[in-house]
């Protein structure tokens, strides 16, 4: 009998990373493909429409980018974070209390001045998520507390926050009885670039 072995690479280079996620990208074509066909559904014209839906003219092209953003920043913020040897796994709560940062403010503030107004959310927002991951940061230097357990257990605590303020202080009263908070108004906005990308691309 053989026995396999796995060994660490002690470099990776850009070829080899290429690779990786092109039999990723494979992989998960054929998996998603045998799933479809066992559901007697047409995988190339389920992918076809998927890309025809996503990137097939400039609207969708640019609704799919505003939806990427967000979470392509946050990655590049945990990037940082990994460069150091240190894992957060808590973005997704980092995300939604800085929206609920960016919430608070708009509810009790107003200023004349919509770029300014701008301004104060985006702080706001930078600094809601920035105190999210304030807490694990300090019981990691100060108790030692695996980074780890606490950015995960923050994501709990701050979608608890979340559902709370959506199905009650916060709540739209037009919503229909669906828990969901009313929408900042247009003043506070981002121009669009082209087609519905806003600016913060």
């Amino acid at each position: 009998m053989n026995n396999f072995k796995l060994f660490k690479r002690q470099t990776v280079n850009e070829l080899s990373t290429f690779y990786s996620f092109l039999i990723g990208f494979i992989i998960a074509i054929i998996i998603g493909s045998i799933i479809l066909l066992i559901q007697d559904k047409n995988p190339i014209d389920t992918f076809s429409l998927m890309l025809r839906l996503s990137v097939g003219s400039v609207n969708s092209l640019s609704s799919s980018l505003n939806k990427a953003i967000p979470l392509i920043l946050a990655g590049l913020g945990i990037s940082i974070i990994n460069s150091v040897k240190l894992w957060n796994i808590g973005a997704e709560g980092q995300i939604f209390l800085g929206a609920i940062a960016v919430n608070f403010i708009y509810i009790n503030t107003q200023f004349n001045n919509p770029s300014f107004h701008i301004l104060v959310l985006l702080l706001a927002g930078f600094v809601g998520g920035s105190v999210c991951i304030l807490i694990p940061a300090i019981t990691k230097v100060v108790f030692g507390v695996n980074e780890i357990i606490t950015t995960l257990l923050t994501n709990y605590i701050v979608f608890g926050v979340t559902i709370f303020l959506i199905n009650g202080p916060w709540k739209d009263p037009k919503s229909l009885n669906f828990p969901a908070a009313a929408y900042v108004g247009e003043e506070v906005f981002l121009p669009t670039v082209f087609g519905k990308l806003v600016l913060d691309f």
